[in-house]
């Protein structure tokens, strides 16, 4: 043992193999697991336990009980042993029964299946579970509808359904007129999750078996309730007054009636009274409802009669405007003619000896006459056409005599020149045709 001294501090240093503040306690050997040494480097078995390294259980049956089903338990080798099985179990640990359903493992009517491991069970609807023990909570999956109130049973689950539905699962109407509910009534009317009656005159309430006269009748009563002993007031029904408009109200036996004036009916006279005079109804008269109902069957056929009317003056006015632009487009054939001939015969007509240009060839002189006593033969005018752009028009049936025919080819000229043209003939005294 050495010892070294720094400072106020002292240290200890152990020589190879030995450890401990005090250097008493020797190291096992590398590796060992249960076991201890009495010097360094040695690995001395704890009790059941063997091996170089100290990790093989030597009681095995002792430390680790494995067999199953009450089987005997027998070390053979380190970590080794061997069950010997009750009759109807096998397997290592005998954890494997034999012909196991025939004991009828399965309950709630489970099926029992033999398996490698022994069996299983097949349980049926709302069991769980290694042996269909445990009831499946089918109500954790909220099967009912319509606010109705799940309860677990037997194999399943109870849906207790509100008022107006049915069914498994409170999914159903229920149609409360099958049952004949409605007591004193016209008709029942079936509504979803609930129904409606419509009660007879003199009956009231949810199903009509109410009757107002006795429900007044015993308001009457409790207006008595309240007086003192050796005290009694009737209900004055007609004080105040519940007819309108100051009508004057009557008591009779458990109600009021009011004294209608003329044209007017009901408990409260707000229904007006409408003389009918149609030949269906003489001498009776007419709701209102009916009156309106007649108001508007008149108001939809004159509304009709107005759009009728509106439409055909409408036609006849585009009609008429259609025939009034026809006949502003449409040019008389004849004027538009004339126009073009009047505008032609300025320049055509016009008096010439001879051509205005010279051609190819001289005009051949006139010939002699073949006896000197005839008189002369009139001379042929030539004249000239001049091809004018003038506005189409629809060509004549029959052409007009007035337009002749010229003796010479046409010339294209120029306003320019046919003023010149007009202007030369008239300063000659050249008279124009017309």
């Amino acid at each position: 043992m050495v010892f070294t001294k720094s400072g106020h501090l002292w240290s200890v240093w152990c020589h190879y193999g030995w450890k401990g503040p005090l250097c008493d306690q020797c190291v096992t050997f590398p590796g060992c697991v249960y076991g201890s040494c009495d010097e360094p480097w040695q690995c001395v078995c704890d009790i059941n336990w063997g091996g170089l390294l100290c990790d093989k259980d030597l009681n095995y049956c002792g430390t680790h009980p494995p067999c199953k089903n009450g089987g005997t338990c027998t070390n053979t080798e380190p970590n080794e042993f061997h069950c010997e099985c009750r009759e109807g179990f096998r397997g290592r640990n005998c954890d494997i029964v034999e012909h196991a359903c025939l004991s009828s493992p399965c309950m709630n009517g489970a099926a029992c299946v033999e398996d490698p491991t022994g069996f299983s069970c097949t349980c049926t609807d709302g069991w769980t579970g290694p042996t269909c023990v445990e009831a499946v909570r089918q109500c954790d999956r909220s099967p009912c509808g319509r606010g109705a109130t799940c309860q677990e049973a037997p194999g399943g689950y109870r849906c207790l359904c509100p008022p107006g539905w049915t069914g498994r699962t409170c999914q159903l109407d229920t149609n409360e007129c099958e049952m004949s509910i409605c007591v004193h009534a016209r008709s029942c009317r079936n509504l979803i999750g609930g129904y409606l009656c419509d009660c007879l005159p003199g009956w009231t309430g949810p199903n009509c078996d109410i009757s107002e006269y006795e429900r007044e009748r015993k308001g009457t009563q409790e207006g008595r309730k309240d007086c003192p002993a050796a005290w009694t007031e009737v209900l004055d029904m007609c004080n105040p007054n519940p007819c309108p408009k100051g009508v004057p109200c009557h008591i009779t036996e458990g109600r009021y009636l009011c004294a209608c004036p003329e044209g007017y009916y009901g408990d409260e006279c707000m229904n007006v009274k409408i003389p009918c005079n149609g030949q269906h109804c003489p001498g009776a008269v007419s709701d209102t409802t009916h009156g309106g109902v007649s108001f508007y069957i008149i108001l939809v056929g004159v509304l009709a009669l107005v759009i009728v009317v509106g439409c055909v003056t409408c036609a006849i006015f585009l009609s008429h405007l259609h025939r009034k632009r026809r006949k502003q487009q449409a040019v008389p054939q004849e004027e538009g003619i004339n126009n073009q001939r009047e505008f032609i015969n300025l320049i055509r007509n016009v008096e010439r000896p001879g051509p205005l240009l010279p051609s190819a060839a001289p005009p051949a002189p006139p010939a002699p006459p073949a006896h000197p006593q005839a008189p002369p033969t009139p001379v042929s005018r030539c004249y000239e056409e001049i091809e004018l752009t003038l506005p189409p028009s629809p060509a004549p049936s029959h052409p007009s005599p007035a337009l002749k025919r010229p003796c010479g080819p046409k010339l294209d000229i120029s306003n320019q020149e046919r003023e010149k043209l007009n202007r030369f003939h008239y300063t000659d005294n050249q008279d124009l045709e017309a």
